[in-house]
This record gives structure tokens, sequence and C-alpha cells, in this order.
């Protein structure tokens, strides 16, 4: 913890009542007490908010899980496609929407895994969803089927759990956690076992390896494999842990730049489209990229051996910058073309993340030493371009409601500007 933190501590230690009597003059304890008030009720908000949590023992996932009207979740469903799917490749949305259709037209005869499937997808759109006419109970229904999804990955390992569809499952489950705050602090001890999973199924070896696959199990399997990826990495930097994955441990190939209309059961050769080009895997691909260089900064902050050096540490942050750029430049080239706000929101902060967290041991050093000056501007400057992303409702809702990452990314931000507001008050003094 910096040591420019202290003043802060204190007065937060002085508001929950364990403090020293440091804040003594009126205005002080005035607001000290004030700070108390809030933090007390924001307590009993998260104490209701727990109370509200289904129970870990439930039933059957298949008993009592039912979807919205037909209507809202066609909906759902299609706020979900047009934000996550296109950055974390899960679904091939032409096999999801056939089996969606199915559900509706015989929910009896639909398998468990489906119906978890289905229900994760409706209920990752409802983080977006502003109509007004679902139930009031509708977001606690949301969250049973979270619970009932991870229920059902972690009943006895069965073949249903260890194949495609359950690893989909895993994923879904892993992201919706971290959207409504369920245990999103917890996703790196999940994704493990989910990148466990994936080896155990061969997603680690590219599909060249195995014989009688079809080009759309093929594209499946290697866009599942970069999603986990990206969960790993991402996992690792928010909970400060080494990632569980490195690059002598697999050689899948990274996935075709195609839409998903383009590829199908029938499919026996692709025609990617040029790199430059949007497709709806592109997004994925882009960040694939920048995944060499992220693994290299989490193995530098994380792992006990490695020796961090200043001069490494402006090497890789010279390679996140031109990560950075040339996802800007793709987005702002395919501005018209299907690349939105969210999604060009969504992948700078999946980069920019790394990049202020590789300066931050320097960049409190840089007000005793000037040497380290730099990081200390890489850091704010980050911060600010991160806190103040393209306009978009949906991102600015994701960021308000979303736990794990998303939470973290503003946790990370707020510590850069107080730590400059600090010293800039203690340069005044």
């Amino acid at each position: 913890m910096p040591k420019e933190l202290d003043l802060i501590i204190s007065c937060y230690t002085e508001a929950i009542g364990r403090g020293e009597g440091r804040f003594q003059t009126t205005e002080t304890r005035t607001m000290v007490t004030h700070m108390g008030d809030l933090l007390q009720e924001c307590k009993v908000i998260a104490k209701g908010l727990k109370t509200a949590r289904p129970s870990r023992c439930l039933a059957s996932p298949g008993v009592g899980l039912e979807p919205p009207s037909r209507g809202v979740a066609d909906t759902l469903v299609d706020l979900y496609f047009g934000s996550f799917e296109s950055t974390y490749r899960i679904l091939h949305e032409p096999t999801f929407r056939a089996e969606y259709h199915s559900y509706w037209a015989q929910p009896e005869s639909v398998p468990t895994h489906v119906r978890l499937r289905i229900l994760l997808v409706i209920g990752i759109g409802f983080s977006f969803y502003t109509g007004q006419d679902v139930e009031a109970g509708f977001r606690c229904m949301v969250r049973q089927w979270i619970y009932a999804a991870q229920t059902w990955l972690s009943g006895p390992l069965e073949k249903d759990r260890l194949t495609i569809a359950g690893l989909q499952i895993h994923c879904l489950t892993l992201l919706a956690r971290q959207i409504f705050s369920i245990g999103g602090d917890l996703v790196w001890v999940s994704v493990g076992s989910l990148i466990h999973a994936a080896m155990q199924i061969g997603l680690h070896r590219d599909p060249k390896h195995f014989s009688e696959m079809s080009v759309l199990q093929v594209e499946v399997r290697r866009r599942l494999w970069a999603t986990i990826l990206e969960m790993v990495v991402q996992s690792s930097l928010d909970s400060r842990m080494p990632p569980r994955i490195s690059f002598d441990e697999f050689d899948t190939n990274s996935p075709a730049n195609i839409n998903d209309d383009e590829v199908d059961e029938s499919t026996s050769s692709l025609r990617p489209q040029p790199g430059g080009t949007y497709t709806s895997t592109s997004t994925q691909i882009l960040l694939l990229e920048s995944i060499p260089v992220r693994l290299r900064v989490l193995q530098l902050l994380y792992c006990f051996r490695a020796e961090m050096s200043y001069s490494n540490v402006l090497n890789l942050s010279s390679e996140l910058t031109d990560a950075c750029r040339k996802c800007s430049r793709f987005f702002d080239q395919n501005s018209r073309a299907g690349a939105t706000p969210f999604r060009r929101n969504l992948v700078d902060l999946h980069v920019r993340l790394f990049l202020i967290w590789l300066h931050m041991p320097f960049a409190s050093e840089a007000r005793t030493n000037p040497m380290f000056y730099y990081s200390r501007k890489v850091s704010l400057d980050t911060t600010l371009t991160m806190i103040t992303p393209e306009p978009d409702d949906c991102f600015s809702r994701l960021r308000v409601i979303g736990g794990g990452m998303f939470r973290e990314s503003i946790r990370h931000a707020s510590t850069i500007i107080l730590l400059e507001l600090l010293g800039q008050v203690e340069t005044s003094a």
C-alpha cells in the first residue's frame, strides 16, 4: 500500500470507529462522522443484497428456471450479441438462435445445458436493459440462474460438463458473475478450473491435430480458446496472481476473421476477410494479438522470480502502447461497419489496465526520483483516457453495476488520481 495513502486510511479507520482521535477539529470531525454514517448505510444495503442471494443448495437446474416473456427475452438476447459476444466469442450465433427457437417451440424437451446457456445469455443481456416491462424481482431471478449454472458446473464431472457446451456455460457464468458482482473477486480461482477443463478436452492444441472435425467445430474451438485466454489474463491482473498458462503450453491458432453467417456445419472451406475488415470475430482477434505482451507483463508483475528492471518495463510499455494505438486505428476505420462504442471501450479497457499496472510501482516513486517521471505521466494519462471512454449508455451502465474487472478498473483509476492529487497537495504545502 503506497505510503501516500496513510492519511486516507487513517481517515477511514476514524470513520469506522477504530481511529486514534487524529481528526479533532470541528470541521474534520463533522466530515468524518458523516463519512461513518454513509459507510454504515452502505453496509446495511450490502447486507440486504447478500440475504437476497439464492441458496447455494439449489434444486435441479432445470426446475423452476423460466425466462421472461418471449418479446422481452428476444430483446435481451439481442443485447447480449450486440455487446459481449464480439469480444468474448463463446457462441456461434446461428447455432444458438436455432436452439433458442427450439426452446420456445418445446421448452420441456430442451436439455439442461441448453436451457442454462439460454438463461445465461438472457441474464447477461438484462444488465443493459432499461425497459419497464419486466417484474421487479427479475434481477433476483437472473442471480438464481447464475447460481444454478455454477451448481451445475460444480456437480460430479460427467460428460455433459466436460464438453464444448460445458465450457460455454462456464465462460458465460464467469462473465455473468462479474457483471452482477457474484463472487467477481474469486474469478481467478474459477478460471483455473475452466482452463484445466479446456485443456482436458484438447482446446490448447490446434484442431489441425485432430481428424474428422468440421470447419464450424474448428472455428468454435479456436474462438473459445481465445476467450479463455482472455479470461485468464484479466482474472490474473484483477487478483494480482500469476497467470495459469504460458505460451509454451498451447499451439491453437487464431480464429478466422469471418462473420458467423459465413460458416455452418455444411461449410467445407473458409474465405477469411482481410485483417482490417470488421467482422463478428475481428475484435477478438485484435485482443488476441496483444495476449503475448500482456502475459509477459503478468509474469513480470506476479512471478516472484522475475527481475523487474525499468528498461524491461519501458519495452513492455512500448508494446502495450502500440497495441492501444492499433486498436484505436481499427475502431476509427470501422466505426460505420459495426465497431460500436461499447466494443471499442471494452477492448480499450482490457489493454489499458495492463499499462497502468505495469507503471504503477514506479509512478509512486517519481515524486522523489525524477528518473521515473515517465511512469507517473503514463499512469495518469492512461487513467484519464480510461475514465473518459467514448459515450455509450451500455458501457456506462456496466461500469456502474459491474463487479470483477469492471469494478476493479474504477478502483485502479481512482487510486491513481488520488495519489496524483495528494502529491500536488504535498508539493504546494
